[in-house]
């Protein structure tokens, strides 16, 4: 495999805006590898963490009411895990766990934002990339509350055929 900083300023969220922040990104970086059923991180823990996926799969799940564990999105090598690293509270708003044996690179969300802070083209090019990643999550929530929901009413439904 690669070094971690070719690894870390070659990964599609980056898409070469980082190339000159490699070393720097890498110096707060490590690459970890999680067995499938692993969790990255919990839902309502503190965002420490940019995780950047490089293999395997990754599931956001989310406990429902009655449903129970819900997976809301399966992200794919070439994406970023999460983004509450980045806004206050600082607090993971899903559960992630590998789906598959899964290598990620976990970056020092500390570091990242003082890169931003100090060069405000990177922090404009960051706010984007996670705004688009923000924005596809919404959407995935709002789908999967949409399948919550109808398969309740269906349920409800047939009780009260039922009845």
């Amino acid at each position: 495999m690669a070094d971690l900083e070719t690894i870390i300023t070659s990964h599609p969220f980056w898409n070469g805006k980082a190339a000159d922040l490699g070393s720097r990104l890498a110096g707060a970086a490590r690459l970890l590898t999680y067995a499938p059923g692993a969790v990255v991180f919990r839902e309502d823990g503190l965002a420490q963490h940019l995780h950047l996926l490089i293999s395997g799969r990754v599931a956001l799940e989310s406990v429902v009411p009655v449903k129970g564990v819900t997976i809301f999105k399966m992200l794919d090598p070439g994406e970023a895990i999460g983004w509450s690293w980045l806004l206050p509270p600082h607090r993971w708003q899903f559960t992630a766990r590998a789906a598959a044996a899964s290598d990620i690179v976990v970056i020092e969300a500390a570091a990242v934002r003082a890169v931003a802070e100090e060069q405000p083209e990177f922090g404009r090019e960051l706010v984007n990339r996670m705004a688009d990643v923000l924005m596809t999550r919404l959407e995935s929530t709002r789908e999967k509350l949409k399948q919550v929901h109808s398969s309740a009413h269906a349920r409800q439904v047939s009780e009260n055929d039922e009845a």
